[in-house]
């Protein structure tokens, strides 16, 4: 079947990926409510198509009257957005976005993680190839303040003869800038879920990898911590922790890093903090601004980053408010 692409606000004109018919938003007589159904309809080839792409600067710019006309139109929308990874959304997710019901998401991965790393005890010995290990919240080929000093360091320990290997998600045009990247860039796929047994796969997948690591089980209280944790966040964000959690942890087991940068705090600091409990390797923050300042006032999340920026080795600040 066909594909189709929605620009919403792509600030390159929606050139990626690859599709057979494409709209922008702008051009459609009603931008919300039930009559964007009616509209992209109306602007659309086919009443159907195998997958509907929708291109956005950030995330938060795609309403949910615009993602219920996409999937009226496939069983399958993935969001594209610049500034954040891409993720994915069914017909079947939907249930799980009503406000009462997502929050369970990130309860059962909170209980299913913790309960599948006591478990699987730490039993690896992977080879010591020092360097940082990056756990980056955003970065190229992306755009924005975050991912330019994200790879402005990357590239700069790189150059001082440092090994740097890079975490960060699937973004828009990925294959062509790692290939040209002097530093190593690993990919993972941490949007979003939309169904419980997803996230209860993903915990237990999660839980399961800590078994690649050196090291020792993490203390009762650590893990207690990281299960209030869990359960405290978004469900995007649960995804994000268990998904750049696992990817860590086997990229710990192809070589052994001598510390991990991390590159946003959340939720990328609880998982350094976990990690460091089970093998002992520093961690450093990297600190932009506003965020210390929004979690910190969050009184659901204020708490965890008290204590993992309190854990770390180091928190580097790029200004001083």
């Amino acid at each position: 079947m066909r594909d189709l692409v929605i620009d919403v606000n792509h600030p390159a004109g929606a050139d990626w990926p690859p599709a057979e018919e494409r709209l922008r938003l702008e051009e459609l007589p009603v931008k919300r409510g039930l009559g964007l159904f009616r509209a992209l309809r109306a602007a659309t080839a086919r009443p159907r198509y195998g997958r509907v792409y929708i291109a956005c600067k950030d995330h938060r710019h795609v309403g949910p009257w615009l993602l219920l006309a996409a999937l009226s139109l496939s069983r399958e929308v993935w969001v594209l957005p610049v500034t954040s990874s891409l993720h994915r959304l069914t017909k079947a997710g939907l249930f799980w976005k009503l406000p009462a019901v997502k929050r369970l998401l990130p309860r059962a991965a909170a209980r299913e993680f913790v309960r599948t790393m006591r478990a699987n005890p730490p039993a690896g010995a992977p080879p010591k190839t020092g360097g940082v290990l990056l756990l980056s919240h955003s970065y190229p080929p992306s755009t924005g303040g975050i991912q330019t000093s994200m790879v402005h360091a990357a590239q700069g320990l790189a150059e001082r003869g440092v090994g740097v290997r890079v975490l960060d998600g699937y973004r828009p045009e990925w294959r062509d800038y790692d290939a040209q990247s002097p530093v190593q860039v690993r990919r993972v796929f941490n949007g979003a879920r939309f169904r419980l047994a997803e996230y209860r796969r993903l915990a237990r997948r999660a839980a399961e990898a800590a078994r690649l690591l050196p090291g020792k089980p993490p203390p009762t209280a650590v893990l207690d911590f990281v299960e209030r944790f869990i359960a405290a966040c978004s469900p995007d964000k649960a995804a994000a922790f268990l998904s750049n959690y696992e990817a860590a942890c086997r990229l710990i087991a192809e070589g052994e890093p001598d510390t991990i940068h991390v590159g946003y705090c959340h939720p990328d600091s609880m998982t350094a903090m976990l990690l460091a409990a089970i093998g002992g390797w520093p961690y450093l923050v990297y600190a932009h601004g506003t965020e210390t300042r929004r979690f910190s006032e969050d009184r659901r999340l204020a708490p965890f980053f008290t204590k993992s920026l309190g854990a770390a080795a180091a928190v580097l600040a790029n200004a001083r408010y």
